[in-house]
């Protein structure tokens, strides 16, 4: 997958840029199609090169869920070319230590070189499931040279892992999503092999803008799926979480410059803090992630070096219980762990539903019920505020359930009483593990 500058190039391709190595020019010619369809799968040629000549057969070869193309002879045999012509260039007559050995022509390539990055003394990649580095909640957005920003998007976080002849993409909790994002993996296996990348896949409306709701209703068949990228955690074989964020976003750039939709890079932002806070509320946006540009990438860590504002209130709230209705339930109770990994009741979830939607996740929560309250602060004092609080009376009205799902609600504001106002269900994350779940600002 060479770009088509290398027709001729013969020499060397210095390391640490896209393939680096000693070039040769192996064979030149022409080809005539026979017939066939390459989108097909499919391409009957004949070569007319100095070494390859006759008919061959490119196909292309999905075995064990790879994506790779065979070139086959057909036709007429061919004589096996001999080991000696076969290190030989078709060009120049070299072998390739003659070109290694010349230095007679030295590649600069229009490909990101990083001063200072040699990829050859990172330690190699394992090529599996890495564990995201987490960003931490803050109630002000930080400010200065030394942070970037980037929208905060409202999807699944998503690893794609691009390995031998295939792609992989992984949730945060290790499991396939393969089969429910097919266009993306297929986006993914056009890029070159050894890679890890890191990103968000989101659904986008009819402005543009995410949305959680369309992402949960996802089929293959809708139109705006996109998987915005924002780090690379492996390139080339190589682990690239020791190396400074700054130089990740260079050879993500790099990687990603010929890419199309579905893959897209997440943009940095160039504007001030207060700039982007306008524009994301104006916009009905969810919120802006500040990283620190010399961050190394910390695998499930929140350490403070990446951190979330969101403009447009929103929490994550761990299901523990619900009050029976007409139809499946009146209200969920939800909740968040605190730092004692205690679960808080802060909210009962009464809007926002549909009947459908009520019925699915009442099928969900059935098969968790239990006859413990899985809330440490419950129950609430008896003066509590009517209609937010769950005082010993009105959990009488309430069925528990383990604390395994996970929902995504909005609402206007905090009580004194640290309940949310006025909350409404977006959207359950099964992304999302319980215990992830913490209180995100005031």
């Amino acid at each position: 997958d060479h770009p088509l500058e290398y027709l001729d190039f013969e020499g060397i391709i210095p390391r640490g840029q896209y393939g680096g190595g000693t070039v040769m020019v192996w064979d030149i010619g022409t080809y005539e199609i026979v017939e066939g369809n390459y989108w097909k799968g499919i391409l009957h040629i004949s070569l007319k090169g100095k070494k390859l000549k006759g008919e061959w057969i490119l196909r292309r070869d999905r075995t064990k869920g790879g994506n790779s193309w065979v070139l086959e002879k057909t036709g007429a045999a061919l004589k096996p070319v001999s080991a000696k012509k076969d290190d030989e260039s078709a060009l120049t007559g070299r072998t390739m230590a003659q070109i290694a050995g010349a230095k007679d022509a030295t590649w600069h390539s229009n490909r990101t070189s990083i001063p200072g990055l040699d990829l050859d003394k990172l330690p190699r990649s394992e090529m599996k499931f890495v564990e995201p580095m987490l960003a931490k909640a803050v109630a002000e957005l930080p400010e200065g040279s030394d942070w970037q920003y980037e929208l905060k998007l409202d999807g699944y976080r998503v690893l794609a892992i691009r390995d031998g002849n295939s792609a992989r993409l992984l949730s945060r909790r290790n499991n396939s999503l393969n089969d429910r994002f097919p266009a993306i993996v297929s986006a993914v296996e056009e890029l070159e092999q050894g890679l890890i990348i890191d990103g968000e896949v989101v659904a986008l409306d009819s402005a543009g803008r995410p949305s959680f709701n369309l992402l949960q209703h996802y089929n293959e068949n809708a139109r705006a799926i996109v998987f915005y990228v924002f780090d690379l955690i492996a390139y080339r074989g190589r682990d690239l979480r020791s190396v400074p964020l700054s130089q990740r976003r260079e050879l993500l750039k790099a990687l990603l410059g010929t890419a199309q939709d579905p893959l897209r890079e997440s943009a940095v932002l160039d504007a001030s803090a207060q700039d982007l806070i306008a524009a994301v509320q104006s916009q009905g946006l969810e919120g802006i992630v500040a990283k620190r540009s010399n961050s190394r990438y910390e695998s499930k860590e929140r350490s403070g070096n990446w951190v979330k504002f969101r403009v447009n209130k929103g929490q994550e709230l761990v299901i523990g219980g619900y009050r029976p209705g007409k139809t499946y339930f009146d209200n969920l109770a939800g909740g968040y762990y605190d730092d004692s990994d205690r679960l808080i009741f802060i909210a009962k979830i009464k809007n926002g539903f549909t009947p459908e939607l009520k019925k699915q996740i009442f099928e969900r929560l059935h098969p968790f019920e239990t006859k413990t309250c899985p809330f440490d602060n419950l129950p609430e004092p008896k003066n509590a505020r009517r209609g937010e609080a769950l005082t010993a009376e009105a959990m009488k009205n309430y069925l528990w359930v383990k604390p395994e799902l996970v929902a995504e609600v909005g609402f206007t504001d905090w009580t004194a009483a640290d309940h949310l106002r006025h909350s409404h269900f977006v959207g359950l994350r099964d992304d999302k593990l319980a215990k992830e779940v913490r209180k995100e600002t005031d």
